[in-house]
């Protein structure tokens, strides 16, 4: 048990959650792995054929563990160092819910330099005169 307590000394009074994570994780898999080494050892004392070759399975089985094992270890180190699993430093990523688009994708349609011109052949400026002589006459509208 003492690698789990050293490891968990280690984190001090105040641990990252996710160091405490990959501890908890390494210290389980240690555990395990010490339970694969007892049990490959016991199988060995087997009399028969058979039981000789499900030892050499097992065996074969309790070495990918200890690769697995191996991998865990690096990837706690790399933890408690502040790292990813291959070595770069982890940074924070916070999530923002965004409604909009942070800057306006497609600009907005402005009229050109050359005036529109209604069917009476009246340009813009012309149209302004006739609303504005016209702003104190009522028009009825009907909706269908």
């Amino acid at each position: 048990i003492w690698p789990g307590v050293f490891l968990t000394e280690l984190l001090g009074a105040d641990p990252d959650p996710r160091s405490w994570r990959a501890v908890r994780i390494w210290w389980a898999a240690w555990v395990f792995s010490g339970l694969l080494l007892i049990a490959a050892t016991l199988w060995r004392d087997a009399s028969t054929l058979q039981a000789e070759a499900d030892g050499v399975s097992f065996t074969g089985f309790t070495n990918l563990c200890a690769a697995g094992f191996a991998m865990l270890t690096l990837w706690m180190v790399r933890t408690l160092e502040g790292r990813d699993l291959r070595g770069d430093i982890r940074s924070a990523h916070r999530w923002v819910m965004a409604a909009d688009p942070a800057q306006v994708v497609i600009a907005p349609v402005e009229p050109g330099a050359v005036a529109a011109r209604d069917d009476a052949g009246h340009d813009e400026a012309e149209r302004a005169d006739v609303v504005r002589a016209g702003e104190n006459t009522q028009e009825e509208v009907v909706a269908k």
